[in-house]
């Protein structure tokens, strides 16, 4: 009896030491799985590391529109330099730019309403082809921003257009590689020689209207058929025409 009474006592003993290992070993189990991130988790950071790439390239786009904006600034400030009242403007032309037949000459005008240095390189008698030869000289001289072209009258005079239009071109091309803007005018009316010449004056403004590389200051249009704007010489415009044509060019620089 005794015997059978100790192995009673050494199982119960046993059976005690085997609940508290089993206890010892789930609680260690749980802490470890603690440890280690689940997948929520993992899924988590992977979704906070792509929104902190997107902020990334939100970043860098908005870095890029702020270089562009200055960019754009600073290019709108640079084509603004030459504002009114510091811009200098090259009038080249015959002896409309030069003032024949008006106390008033456009290019004087066009100063008083620009408030900018305007410096009248008119010339009697020249055509298109001598403007081309003495335009260059005519740029390094008076370094200017802006340049308005007025030539054809004597071309149509002498009978003498087929090249007028790629003149004028060649002076445009002159102008911008020197850096200055260019401003081509069309003629106004011939109402010499009973109004015949007219057509060909027509004809030439239709082609310096298809210039480019220029503003096309649209003088001829506001002429209309010459009544009050010329001179009694059928050639020249009065004081009433060099502000036609003065008013013009003002529109386009």
């Amino acid at each position: 009896m005794k015997k059978n009474s100790w192995i009673g006592r050494l199982i119960y003993v046993l059976a005690i030491v085997l609940a508290v290992g089993v206890t010892v070993c789930t609680t260690g189990c749980s802490d470890d799985d603690d440890d280690s991130p689940d997948a929520s988790q993992t899924e988590g950071d992977g979704s906070a590391g792509e929104d902190a790439g997107s902020a990334d390239d939100e970043s860098e786009e908005d870095t890029s529109a702020d270089d562009a904006e200055e960019s754009q600034q600073s290019e709108a400030s640079e084509s603004s330099s030459a504002s009114a009242g510091n811009r200098v403007i090259l009038c080249i032309g015959d002896s409309i730019t030069e003032g024949v037949g008006t106390t008033d000459p456009y290019p004087s005008k066009l100063a008083r309403i620009t408030g900018d240095k305007v410096v009248n390189a008119g010339v009697t008698s020249q055509r298109s082809d001598q403007g081309v030869s003495r335009i260059q000289s005519e740029i390094n001289r008076s370094n200017p921003t802006h340049v308005c072209i007025l030539f054809g009258t004597n071309d149509v005079r002498v009978n003498n257009t087929g090249s007028t239009a790629s003149n004028i071109q060649s002076m445009v091309n002159t102008v911008r590689a020197a850096g200055a803007v260019a401003i081509v005018g069309t003629i106004p009316p011939l109402l010499e020689r009973g109004g015949t010449l007219q057509p060909a004056v027509d004809s030439l403004n239709g082609q310096i209207r298809g210039i480019s590389g220029a503003s096309i200051a649209d003088i001829a249009r506001d002429f209309g058929s010459g009544s009050g704007t010329m001179n009694s010489d059928g050639i020249h415009p009065n004081n009433n025409g060099a502000a036609i044509i003065a008013a013009n060019f003002s529109e386009r620089l």
